[in-house]
Order: C-alpha cells, then structure tokens, then sequence
C-alpha cells in the first residue's frame, strides 16, 4: 500500500473492520464481542460508504456509490463463509472478502470513468 495516501490507507483500513471483523464477530469468530447480524450489516453500510469515499475521492460519489455496494456484498460473503466452516483461515477471509468487492470496484471505476469523462467534456 506505498502508492496510497493516508486517505486511502484509512478507507481500506475503515472497510477491513467495518465490513469485514463485524461479520466474524456476528457469526461467532473473531473477540467475543456482542455484535447482531442487523448491527453489522448496518456498519458494513456505513464502512463501505466512509471507505469507499475515502478510497475513491475524485469524483467522491463513485466512490460512495461503489463502497455502498462493495460493503454489504462484503458482509454477505464474510457472513456466509463464517456461518458454514467451524474453522476459517486468514487466507480464505481475504479472498472472499476481496472478490466480493470486485462489483462495487468496477461500478466505482465505471462512475469515475463516466464522470471525469462528462467534466472534460463540459470544459
């Protein structure tokens, strides 16, 4: 991560514990703490939102609208690798969290594309 910047660092850092611990900590895994399901699909909203913008800062709605999307698809997909398997690797986590995001990745891009592309146009 040396070609991010500290927003960037902080928006991956946000998503990782908002979308991805919460739904351990829900299903079981992870520090015991007293986390629903609701409360953290709630969180994985809000990660996804405060990630995403921080990750995608220009144009900020792509990246809103691509972290809306990659923080509960996130959540289901971390949820439901914790809720079949009694033991999870670290490995497995990263994978299924990471190709989870991959839609909210690409709408992101597709929004950053067509938006920076309407603003050259409009100068």
């Amino acid at each position: 991560m040396d070609e991010l910047d500290n927003f960037a660092k902080a928006g991956v850092y946000t998503f990782i514990l908002l979308c991805g611990l919460l739904p351990l900590e829900a299903n079981g895994f992870g520090f015991g703490l007293p986390v629903t399901p609701a409360s953290a699909l709630m969180c994985s909203c809000v990660g996804g939102l405060v990630g995403g913008g921080l990750i995608c800062r220009n144009p900020l709605v792509a990246g809103l609208i691509g972290g809306l999307i990659a923080g509960p698809s996130s959540y289901f997909a971390v949820s439901i690798l914790a809720q079949n398997f009694d033991t999870l690797y670290t490995l497995a986590i990263v994978l299924v969290q990471g190709l989870s995001t991959l839609p909210g990745v690409g709408v992101a891009l597709l929004l950053k594309k067509l938006l920076l592309k309407t603003e050259s146009s409009a100068a």
